[in-house]
């Protein structure tokens, strides 16, 4: 339960010392006799295992801050989201507030199937808190957001994921909340109303309203947070500046304390995302460098930067194909080549090598970059050793472009005479 002691007013939600342990059940209890054998004798194991969602979690988020928390799944994010919500109560600690709160968390929830939209709307509200004078006030407000109007008076039953979506989040954004709690629900519906959510969410943001975000979508956390906490296994890893943490928790992800070159990789090791292969040639590792050969993982735009593998041939081999492809943080696919692609025969390669490309310059933008390694045999239909977004670098631009890479640029203005005045020429900065 929310409760709301005496804190201060410039804090918005404190938690403390927050667990919530749930029990899985191991085995089926097949019958009576069973279970009453189960309750008699203490030998006998029980049929479930703990299992702890939240363990001594505590936090303050500010009056006007939007957070966001990241993790993997079954880390406790939506646990957490649930316990701020009131939905449920830790098994340990105290959670408290200040404020109304409006939470969209599972699609659909709070929702009866039996119900009409319309239903749906005063029932939701009315579990907020919302005076029902309120509630009429918004109503149009509501449907219209939602965009379902001609459905309003059909059960909710009849809905599609994206009208249910639709509509939860119409209702929670349009409520006035002093905090919005949001878990993960704009993976669903089309693109166009996704960007109507997220403009709402930096319109509430904006009005200086408490946010708390879960989201695997790591663009969206790093757009609207400033700061995040990463949940795993039930605690706080990592709460801070939302680019140190999301920086630490990708590398995490893709590819842990793994840089440059290791020659102890064995056939089987796991590499980011993903490793498969044939393994008669195997990767073992790749590095960047910049154009004197210094090996780092920082770039600015325009710099030369060489991504550098080292292989091992453990048989000779004709013709081997050697790849690297360049993704976003995001996994969009930005930039991909090969020695077969352009031509270039490698001819037999044996034993230890190093193969380079260089990109000179580089005109990405700032953000970070995943690169996938790989390594295929000559007419490329199996991989000798495949590292799916297993290497990682970051690019520093200073620049006001928007998006993946820069493009040389100029501005011109056209005379009522037809002379073309050059206003503004950009090149490689």
């Amino acid at each position: 339960m929310i409760i709301n002691p005496d804190i201060e007013d410039s804090i918005a939600i404190k938690a403390l010392n927050l667990t919530e342990v749930y029990k899985l059940h191991t085995a089926r209890v097949t019958s009576v006799r069973s279970q009453i054998v189960s309750f008699f004798n203490k030998t006998t194991p029980p049929y479930y295992e703990d299992f702890v969602a939240l363990d001594d979690v505590s936090f303050e988020v500010m009056k006007g801050e939007t957070l966001g928390i990241v993790g993997a799944n079954g880390s406790g994010k939506s646990t957490l989201l649930k316990v701020i919500a009131g939905i449920l109560s830790p098994e340990k600690g105290s959670i408290y507030s200040n404020g109304r709160i409006s939470a969209l968390l599972e699609l659909g929830a709070g929702f009866h199937p039996e119900l009409t939209g319309i239903e749906n709307i005063f029932l939701n509200a009315s579990i907020l808190g919302i005076p029902r004078r309120e509630i009429r006030q918004k109503v149009d407000t509501i449907i219209d957001f939602a965009e379902i109007r001609k459905f309003i008076d059909m059960p909710v039953k009849t809905y599609s994921s994206g009208m249910y979506m639709r509509l939860g989040f119409s209702i929670a954004v349009n409520l006035d909340p002093d905090i919005l709690l949001i878990d993960e629900v704009l993976a669903v519906g089309d693109l166009e109303f996704q960007k109507k959510c997220l403009g709402r969410i930096t319109d509430i943001k904006d009005r200086g309203k408490t946010i708390i975000l879960v989201s695997h979508h790591m663009d969206m956390v790093e757009n609207l947070c400033s700061r995040v906490i990463w949940l795993d296994k039930g605690r706080i890893r990592m709460d801070g500046q939302c680019r140190r943490v999301m920086r630490e928790y990708q590398n995490s992800v893709f590819r842990p304390d793994f840089t440059g070159f290791d020659d102890d990789l064995d056939d089987e090791a796991q590499v980011g995302q993903g490793r498969f292969g044939t393994k008669e040639v195997v990767i073992r590792g790749v590095r960047f460098l910049d154009a004197s050969g210094e090996e780092k993982s920082v770039f600015k735009t325009g710099e030369a930067i060489t991504f550098q593998m080292k292989y091992f041939a453990k048989i000779p081999v004709e013709g081997a194909v050697f790849g690297f492809s360049v993704f976003r943080n995001d996994n969009f696919y930005v930039y991909g080549v090969n020695t077969r692609w352009d031509g270039v025969d490698l001819g037999r390669i044996e034993g230890e090598g190093l193969i380079e490309l260089n990109l000179e310059p580089i005109l990405l933008l700032s953000g970070e970059y995943l690169i996938t390694a790989d390594i295929f045999c000559s007419d490329a239909t199996f991989a000798y050793d495949f590292h799916r977004l297993a290497y990682r670098f970051e690019v520093q631009s200073g620049l006001p472009d928007h998006g993946v890479t820069f493009q040389p640029h100029s501005w011109s203005m056209i005379k009522p005479n037809g002379e073309r005045v050059i206003l503004k020429k950009r090149q490689i900065p």
